[in-house]
């Protein structure tokens, strides 16, 4: 075989391959979701065990402030930040809080992120709920970012020596994470987050409290008693290679400060979740036009060598 048949040949292979790409690298898709909700969140004073909290009597001065903001990006559309919900692209597909179940691949293009706060968790309880889904089912190239940050700040007036806070409140959370028919660099990550902390009016932390899933696991508690802790708060999932992963989780969760001195307290707690993905796909016409390019290269070196 001589040179212009071998350079005919690797063009013709060449060709092979960019028009299996192009009839197969576009189905590429991507999902990332983060789901996290906290529900009947409770602010009582301690009891000394587990199952039900005791009166505000030692509480004074309780206020409680919360605040939250949203973010979604997606290439072609830009970011956009909000209170309560934010989502580019396709936003008639997004609907915030429920699970995209598996194997379900996307059937649009976006990102969404969304925030909610009802109840009161002196009276009653009060409810957080964050969803972060990122679609990708482009075309073209496609990336998509979503954060979701929800802040609660809660001021607590102590006037009784020794009063202890107790927290308990229910869960339920979900993560999925999701490539299919993957390009270079495509990636799926989803997380999530959860923790509290005490500090007094010197600013000194005298409790922190992140559930791990494990009862008075070292570095889970500080200042503290747990009473219930279901599973772990703090946790992702990502993709880098085709396939699906997925967390459901539930659960109750419940904890009991040490006994505080008189005095001002703030408890605040950070609830967050985010998802991020990024997908950049050739355009099937542009693999089309790049494999019969090679084989016009090839069918050249051949004439030329006739002529």
């Amino acid at each position: 075989m001589n040179f212009s048949t071998k350079t005919r040949a690797a063009a013709i292979a060449a060709a092979a391959l960019a028009m299996s790409l192009a009839s197969g690298v576009a189905k590429a898709d991507a999902i990332a979701q983060s789901i996290l909700n906290v529900t009947n969140f409770t602010i009582l004073a301690g009891n000394g065990a587990a199952g039900g909290g005791g009166s505000l009597l030692g509480l004074t001065d309780i206020q409680a402030t919360t605040t939250s903001d949203t973010f979604a990006s997606l290439a072609g559309f830009g970011t956009q930040n909000g209170p309560a919900l934010s989502c580019r692209g396709a936003c008639g597909a997004y609907n915030p809080g429920v699970a995209i179940p598996a194997p379900t691949g996307p059937s649009a293009t976006y990102s969404g992120s969304s925030s909610t706060q009802t109840g009161n968790a002196l009276i009653g309880g009060a409810n957080a709920l964050t969803d972060n889904t990122v679609s990708l089912h482009p075309d073209g190239d496609g990336t998509a970012q979503g954060n979701v940050n929800l802040n609660a700040l809660f001021s607590v007036g102590v006037n009784t020596a020794n009063t202890k806070l107790q927290l308990a409140f229910d869960s339920n959370a979900f993560l999925r994470s999701y490539l299919s028919e993957v390009s270079p660099g495509a990636t799926a990550t989803s997380a999530f987050s959860w923790t509290v902390t005490l500090t007094d009016d010197d600013n000194n932390e005298v409790f922190s409290w992140t559930p791990d899933g494990f009862m008075a696991s070292g570095g889970a508690i500080a200042g503290g008693t747990e009473y219930a802790d279901s599973f772990k708060l703090v946790d992702s999932t990502s993709k880098l290679s085709t396939g699906n992963t997925e967390k459901t989780r539930s659960g109750h969760f419940e904890v009991e400060t040490n006994g505080l001195e008189v005095g001002t307290y703030t408890l605040s707690i950070r609830h967050s979740s985010q998802a991020d993905a990024f997908l950049r796909v050739p355009e099937p016409a542009s693999l089309a036009l790049v494999g019969l390019a090679l084989v016009g290269m090839g069918s050249i070196s051949r004439r030329r060598k006739i002529s």
